[in-house]
């Protein structure tokens, strides 16, 4: 018979059970809205806390348009995993997150959370995180537009130990809208005077600064003070006004009478930046100048019209 040895092992089984964690995230109800803010310059910061209260209000004032508030992440758990008496979800500071802008960077950041983070139990199934943050805004954004993304916030999910269990990942709408507070107002009219003639046609030239520099034709002497058109313009401070027009040519009426204007001139000119401050903004006054075309046998009396200008930034 032979005789061997019986070698009998112990196994040892190790195992770790993996419960389903389930927690729902809904970010949807409250995004993080900075509200709406009228740029006084190209570089702003504008912040909201936890609470919904408006932080670092630089170089920006709110609009009562729109109200900023907090973002708020609500995560709920329709039932506890075997095993736990509660789940814990802690929250991370996200990275700083850019927004698209048109000429311009939206860097959201300073992020703030209401609590550590928030505990669901078998009696208290959902609980709410509100996030607050600051938008800081370098360049000219677009006026009038509303500037729209999302957060990326970590979270972790864990037992009563502090031990994790899960992490995921929670996209909060985020937005703010812009405007710029640009005022145009007429200071003078241009004025051409009285002009006496002897009965043939001439022209009139005017400068920007309202001074006579040149007379034509039938001008026999000019009367009264002259003015150049004057136009003021108020916006964020270095505010690019990238392009005037105003009509090549108008009339002037007396009744059924005409004259003429055109060959219109601009100082500063077509293009240029509101670099000069006034009543705490952006200021730049734009002189327009002309020539004033009259015909022989010009009928007598006060002629008047419109020359129609547009300012775009």
């Amino acid at each position: 018979m032979n005789k061997g040895l019986l070698y009998i092992f112990g196994l040892m089984l190790i195992a770790a059970p993996s419960y389903a964690v389930d927690v729902s995230v809904a970010t949807e109800s409250q995004k993080l809205d900075f509200g709406k803010a009228v740029l006084l310059g190209n570089t702003a910061t504008i912040g909201v806390d936890s609470g919904s209260r408006p932080l670092w209000l630089r170089s920006m004032k709110a609009s009562t348009g729109n109200i900023p508030s907090a973002g708020s992440i609500t995560f709920s758990v329709s039932e506890l995993p075997d095993g736990y008496d509660a789940l814990i979800i802690k929250p991370s500071v996200p990275a700083d997150t850019e927004l698209n802008g048109s000429e311009c960077r939206l860097k959201i950041t300073n992020f703030s959370f209401s609590a550590n983070g928030v505990t669901l139990t078998e009696s208290a199934k959902s609980g709410s995180i509100n996030v607050g943050g600051s938008v800081q805004v370098q360049g000219f954004c677009g006026a009038d537009y509303s500037y729209i993304g999302n957060i990326s916030i970590p979270y972790s999910i864990q037992d009563s130990t502090q031990a994790e269990l899960k992490t995921g990942v929670a996209v909060l709408p985020v937005e703010f809208a812009t405007e710029y507070n640009t005022d145009v107002t007429k200071d003078t009219d241009m004025n051409f005077g009285t002009i006496v003639t002897d009965g043939t046609a001439g022209t009139v030239t005017m400068n920007t600064e309202g001074i006579i520099t040149s007379q034509t034709g039938g001008v026999v002497r000019l009367l009264d003070t002259t003015t150049a058109g004057q136009i003021s313009i108020y916006g964020a401070q270095n505010l690019p006004i990238t392009n005037v027009t105003y009509d090549e040519l108008i009339y002037l009426y007396n009744g059924e009478n005409t004259i003429t204007v055109d060959t219109f001139t601009l100082s500063p000119g077509r293009t240029f930046t509101l670099n000069e401050s006034r009543n705490g903004q952006g200021y730049k006054m734009l002189k327009i100048g002309g020539t004033l075309h009259f015909s022989a046998k010009q009928a007598i009396g006060t002629y008047s019209g419109t020359l129609n200008v547009r300012i775009s930034y």
